[in-house]
């Protein structure tokens, strides 16, 4: 390490010495070891550095521990929020699964009961036209066998020349 001390003594004798009038010298002096004071010196300067450098250090390891912490709360907030979200997505699923299921029970027995009404009502319609046409038949029939009857009349009226015939059905 250099000597740094200002030999002010030294300073002003070799002013003198180059034609600088003693008072002026030592006034020269006196402002050149003021400002000594002031001036950084390699080892100031090394000091300063290397203080800068510890500073640099201290905040870049205390953002890197924040940075840290903040990863971590927010991994552990991402965490939480997935859960639960999930949990929410599995309630409400279930939820409208449930309501699914019970609205298809609810549809599926009024798919049943109408169906059973209208064949109920089918079966009743099919049994009024059974019948009507059962009596259609019967009154075709009546009307068939009463115009055969008349008609026999009519032939037996006219083959036996105009006298009345009694017609028996059966035996004689």
């Amino acid at each position: 390490m250099a000597d740094t001390a200002f030999d002010t003594l030294e300073a002003a004798r070799r002013l003198e010495a180059a034609g600088i009038q003693a008072e002026q010298a030592n006034a020269i002096v006196e402002v050149v070891n003021q400002s000594a004071g002031q001036m950084v010196t390699v080892e100031r300067f090394d000091t300063g550095v290397t203080g800068l450098h510890a500073r640099i250090d201290s905040v870049h390891s205390e953002l890197g521990t924040r940075i840290d912490s903040v990863h971590s709360e927010l991994g552990t907030r991402i965490d939480s929020v997935h859960s639960e979200l999930s949990t929410r997505i599995d309630s409400v699923h279930s939820d409208l699964r449930t309501r699914i299921d019970s609205m298809h029970s609810e549809l599926s027995a009024r798919i049943d009961s109408v169906q059973a009404e209208l064949l109920t009502r089918v079966d009743s319609v099919r049994a009024e036209l059974r019948e009507e046409f059962a009596h259609s038949h019967l009154k075709t029939l009546i009307v068939v066998i009463a115009a055969n009857t008349l008609i026999a009349a009519i032939l037996g009226i006219l083959l036996s020349g105009g006298a009345p015939v009694t017609l028996s059905f059966g035996s004689p």
